[in-house]
């Protein structure tokens, strides 16, 4: 899991915390156990002197390397992001992506289309359809995607300035639009995995879910907070085997304790937050 901490900038929007990480951590531990798999928490800086500075999405794609060198070189590795959870009963990630680069394919087309304009001038010549794109926040991968990778963040140190004025132009995202152009630039077969793999958007956004997301305040958040007592605001818990926050920034650690205290129940064993 991917919580390194420090900045990241998409337009006037930064993150700088990942607090809400240990309710996604507490079920991967718990899955990962279940499942005989490692789970490894990304949580320092890493790439040394020559990363520092350089975005944590940025930095996090160091680590399959890493791993690969510690475990072995027939090691598969799930690169999920700090607001992901995963539930108790979900089928088997690593069976599910097969042996290539596996991801879940991102729907919001419009914001995908902007995303790729935005980025597209690094990458001349390369054409990437919108319903080509990957979400980042769940990825597969092993030692044959290593190259790719390696490529992508030698590319990604040597263009943080201009990548880094690019996020801040606006909501475009960080690594994700990057990194599916270098994989499409270098032929990389991508499988792409079902949906509930990676349900993104997965919280229903309520109009005082929205209004402290555009307008962060106390009353705004007490209002939130309210609502979270509606049941059908977690109808994802149903629909997806893998639930990604992507659409609450503000609201993020309160959503998903709220989703915590639903589920912890069905995680037997795992520790009390």
């Amino acid at each position: 899991m991917a919580a390194i901490p420090g900045r990241i900038e998409r337009g006037a929007t930064v993150r700088t915390g990942v607090d809400y990480a240990r309710y996604g951590q507490a079920t991967w531990k718990w899955w990962c156990k279940r499942h005989g798999a490692h789970f490894v928490l990304l949580d320092r800086p890493l790439g040394g002197k020559p990363f520092r500075g350089i975005s944590p999405t940025i930095q996090r794609w160091l680590a399959p390397s890493l791993l690969i060198e510690e475990f072995g070189p027939d090691t598969k590795i799930a690169m999920v992001d700090a607001d992901t959870m995963i539930r108790w009963d979900a089928p088997d990630l690593f069976e599910a992506a097969g042996s290539r680069f596996a991801a879940v394919r991102t729907s919001n087309a419009r914001w995908v289309s902007r995303s790729i304009q935005a980025y597209t001038h690094f990458f001349p010549g390369v054409v990437l359809p919108w319903w080509e794109y990957f979400n980042s926040g769940v990825v597969v991968l092993g030692a044959a995607q290593l190259k790719v990778i390696k490529q992508f963040t030698d590319f990604a140190s040597e263009n943080w300035s201009e990548l880094l004025a690019v996020q801040r132009t606006g909501d475009v995202g960080s690594d994700q639009t990057p990194l599916n152009l270098m994989i499409r630039r270098e032929g990389e077969p991508v499988n792409f995995i079902p949906s509930p793999f990676n349900l993104l958007d997965c919280v229903p956004q309520t109009l005082l879910l929205w209004n402290l997301e555009v307008n962060p305040g106390p009353e705004q958040e007490r209002l939130a907070r309210d609502t979270l007592s509606q049941p059908e605001l977690f109808d994802f818990i149903d629909l997806g085997y893998i639930w990604h926050f992507t659409n609450v920034r503000v609201a993020r650690r309160m959503v998903m304790k709220e989703t915590w205290r639903r589920v912890c129940v069905r995680y037997p064993g795992a520790p009390s937050l």
